[in-house]
């Protein structure tokens, strides 16, 4: 047996029970078992404590172990009933933070390309005036209280407004704020000048950029408006970024419709870039109700896993690790210290909703409650929660568009895919740090 990952010890104490209480107690609902070829591995939904073991009769030697740590319970015991009561203290014990230190920026809604899939093709183009953008950095100075602030700049194309990016760049170095920025961007519009501006004046660590598809497809999604081989230029964009040291996160939205020219584009990808170590590739399935309700859902997911797997294969998807964290939110939309920002300054919980469900303005400091509690309300409990062994790690809000208040087998399939990597690629990381002790 090894320990791979701690549990969290606060959370730890409050699950535990008295030994002779679960002696013969039963494999716990939340505890996943994850089959590997050299051994098998246990992970703790709750905890987050991640153990390894040889064989199942390795782990049957250690059962009072797991017995103490939460990987087996009583019999009886209602598990859904104990970790919501979990989760209602550490929220209380997760005191309301009184700084905002985090915003997703649309400098504009504008776009030179026309995806048909993008959520915002029927919103009005927004550009972010220069008023708008000197006062939303006083906001920012006015609102930080001493953190570090993080902006995502996004769109639209982002970088269809570089003005507004220089400006509330420029304040907040003015005024000797700390703060950090990543970009959303199709990536077109990069050029050196810009990519410096990205480091030395932006303070860009990480660039975000969609591929669709290889040349072919590509273009025809992207549909850019008066632009020829955009494809190629994007990819000469990519390898500019990753020369000058920034961090190149690529995205690939995956459908059937896509899905063997993804599988082929990953392998290009691979061979031009991989001698780059920031650059990685991840798999996304769209979203939204065409998506939600469509036939072949368990062909879209497997066709996910599949590319999923072969980019972990190639070295160029790279999870993160578990940690011990209890995670209270979901994302930005439910956190009470990051924010969504309009080109006009409106205040959201969520990029998709920005401008539309307006909660505040840079403008004032009131903020609707009625708004905010709304988008901080979960996924309406359905009778199938009750033994689904997702729960735990179930962060779906009633209101995120991904799934518009409903639990798809989309979204379990994808988030138990999920926790296995994760768990998988944590003990991978364990073993090349420890590699003479397994």
């Amino acid at each position: 047996m090894e320990i791979v990952l701690k549990s969290n010890d606060v959370i730890n104490k409050l699950l535990i029970n008295k030994k002779i209480d679960i002696l013969e107690g039963i494999f716990s609902l939340y505890s996943i078992k994850i089959p590997l070829d050299d051994g098998v591995l246990l992970f703790n939904q709750i905890t987050n404590e991640l153990i390894f073991f040889h064989d199942d009769k390795d782990m049957e030697n250690h059962k009072d172990i797991l017995i103490e740590k939460g990987f087996y319970v009583g019999i009886g015991v209602d598990e859904k009933k104990k970790y919501d009561q979990i989760k209602k203290i550490m929220k209380l014990k997760n005191e309301k933070k009184n700084y905002i230190n985090t915003y997703v920026v649309l400098t504009t809604t504008a776009c030179n390309a026309r995806c048909f899939y993008c959520f915002e093709k029927k919103w009005q183009e927004e550009v972010m005036s220069e008023k708008v953008a000197n006062d939303f950095a006083d906001y920012i100075i006015s609102h930080q209280h001493g953190h570090e602030v993080s902006l995502t700049w996004f769109g639209g194309e982002p970088l269809m407004n570089v003005r507004a990016i220089d400006i509330i760049s420029s304040k907040l170095k003015h005024h000797n704020i700390k703060f950090k920025a990543d970009i959303i961007s199709n990536g077109y519009l990069f050029d050196e000048e810009i990519i410096n501006r990205c480091i030395n004046e932006w303070n860009i660590k990480k660039v975000q950029i969609t591929l669709d598809g290889s040349e072919k497809i590509y273009n025809h999604i992207k549909n850019y408006k008066n632009i020829g081989n955009a494809y190629q230029c994007v990819l000469k964009n990519i390898e500019l970024l990753l020369k000058k040291g920034l961090v190149v996160v690529i995205r690939l939205n995956v459908d059937l419709y896509n899905y063997n020219d993804l599988m082929q584009l990953a392998k290009e990808l691979y061979n031009k870039f991989h001698k780059y170590n920031r650059f990685y590739v991840y798999s996304k399935m769209l979203f939204g109700e065409k998506y939600s309700i469509q036939q072949n859902q368990d062909k879209r997911l497997q066709a996910f896993i599949n590319l999923q797997n072969y980019l972990y294969e190639l070295g160029l998807f790279k999870p993160s690790n578990i940690d011990s964290t209890f995670r209270i939110n979901s994302c930005i939309a439910d956190s009470d210290n990051g924010f969504v920002v309009s080109p006009k300054g409106e205040i959201s919980a969520c990029d998709n909703y920005s401008g539309i469900e307006i909660i505040s303005s840079i403008y004032r400091d009131e903020f609707d409650k009625n708004i905010i509690l709304s988008w901080k309300e979960p996924l309406a409990q359905f009778k199938e929660c009750e033994k689904c062994f997702l729960y735990p790690s179930c962060k779906m809000l009633n209101k995120c568009p991904a799934e518009q208040g409903r639990c798809s087998e989309r979204y379990k399939g994808e988030l138990e895919y999920n926790i296995k990597m994760k768990a998988y690629h944590t003990y991978m990381n364990y073993k090349k740090e420890n590699k003479n002790d397994i």
